[in-house]
């Protein structure tokens, strides 16, 4: 029971933090697996020379935190996964590649889609900064 309650204030704090606090957006010199951008719950992290279409994208995930919360995304991402894999494996007997399942997820697709939007950033962005670690 008092995991649950954690949980459940875990997820008013965040929602709450969501709200109020402008995503922070951090340029850095390389992420995971090549990626362009990856966004954690109020940070966006992009990688230098990304354009700004990466940055359209990576904020549709900052407002999918802000709609579901942040248990209700890891949910549905987690949830999408399970249920694609068994679909998978009762077709065909294979498992997928984790891109062929990534690349249809919905939350995906809708950041796709938002990467073509046009319109003002600036109401996402509080502060971007350039986070270089010595080796």
């Amino acid at each position: 029971m008092t995991e649950l309650l954690a949980l459940v204030m875990f997820e008013l704090v965040a929602a709450a933090w969501l709200r109020v606090v402008p995503t922070v957006v951090v340029t850095v010199r390389r992420l995971h697996l090549g990626a362009s951008g990856l966004a954690l719950p109020g940070v966006v992290l992009i990688r230098d020379g990304a354009g700004e279409h990466v940055l359209r994208h990576e904020l549709a995930h900052q407002d999918q935190y802000r709609r579901y919360g942040v248990t209700g995304t890891a949910l549905r991402i987690g949830g999408h996964y399970v249920l694609e894999l068994a679909r998978a494996l009762r077709a065909t007997k294979e498992v997928p590649s984790f891109y062929s399942l990534w690349a249809r997820h919905p939350l995906e697709v809708e950041a796709n889609r938002a990467m073509c939007r046009c319109g003002p950033l600036a109401r996402h962005v509080a502060v971007n900064t350039t986070c270089h670690r010595r080796r």
